[in-house]
């Protein structure tokens, strides 16, 4: 499913969902696509840090 303007930002929903929680995930989605991130460079450097994740 593309999301936004540009065709090669888009995510995959799974299948096995029931319809109406579909188009409401893809309605959510479409609706805030400006808050995803397609790459670390897009990310405020702020939230990068915040985000870190150390395994022990």
């Amino acid at each position: 499913m593309p999301l936004g303007e540009d065709p090669t930002k888009g995510i995959k929903i799974g299948t096995g969902l029931p319809d109406l929680v579909k188009r409401q995930l893809e309605t959510c989605l479409k609706e805030n696509v400006e808050l995803f991130a397609w790459s670390a460079a897009e990310m405020p450097e702020s939230t990068k840090k915040s985000h870190v994740t150390s395994w022990p």
